[in-house]
């Protein structure tokens, strides 16, 4: 986020990863999906909370188990997701306190998995699909841990639902490299819950 690679380039040294604009979609959960919505990107449905008496009114909006998020680099367990409305209310008041506004949006249910996708101003070039492994626990309980590993080829993703997952791979990054004016050098893009193998895929970057 702090435009490393921008410098590297502008000293005409080769480097690959995203300029300053494009990390942002990785570093502000809000950043990138205000993006999305704006570009018709497929995405679950969300709402910024700035206010400690918004947080009753925030829950009351969507169906547990809440997703509420952080917007900054949290090393990856910057995420709660809870059925208990005291936990729920309970990091609200903290992301709100700590860092002025936070995150709640709606839980896509089923699995997840990752299509990573390389891309320049030449093109892209699409990775085969994985799944990692987030939270402490079997069936996805407990925490976040910032990362479990991960396996690729994912059984889950099926040919049609890679060929699917490239589609809107494409749909999504032509415009995004053209908004942000600049090639997208990496995109991660999860498409997650249990219709990830038909007709309505949802994204986060």
């Amino acid at each position: 986020m702090n435009g490393l690679s921008d410098t590297l380039r502008a000293n005409s040294i080769p480097s690959f990863g995203p300029h300053s604009e494009g990390a942002l979609l990785e570093g502000s959960k809000i950043h990138a999906k205000m993006l999305m919505q704006s570009l018709g990107v497929p995405t679950g449905s969300f709402h910024r909370v700035e206010n400690l008496d918004e947080i009753d009114g925030s829950l009351d909006s969507f169906e547990p188990p809440w997703v509420i998020k952080r917007d900054v680099l949290a090393g990856g367990k910057g995420v709660t997701v809870t059925t208990s409305r005291k936990d729920a209310r309970e990091a609200l008041k903290y992301g709100i306190e700590e860092d002025g506004f936070v995150l709640i949006e709606e839980h896509l249910s089923g699995e997840e998995a990752s299509i990573l996708v390389i891309m320049d101003e030449s093109g892209y070039v699409m990775l085969p699909p994985s799944q990692d492994h987030k939270r402490v626990g079997n069936n996805d309980t407990g925490p976040n841990t910032g990362g479990m590993g991960a396996y690729a080829p994912a059984p889950i993703v099926t040919p049609f639902c890679a060929c699917k997952g490239e589609e809107g791979n494409y749909r999504t990054n032509a415009p995004l490299s053209k908004k942000l004016e600049h090639p997208i050098s990496w995109m991660p893009l999860c498409g997650a819950n249990d219709r990830l193998a038909g007709l309505s895929e949802r994204y986060r970057v």
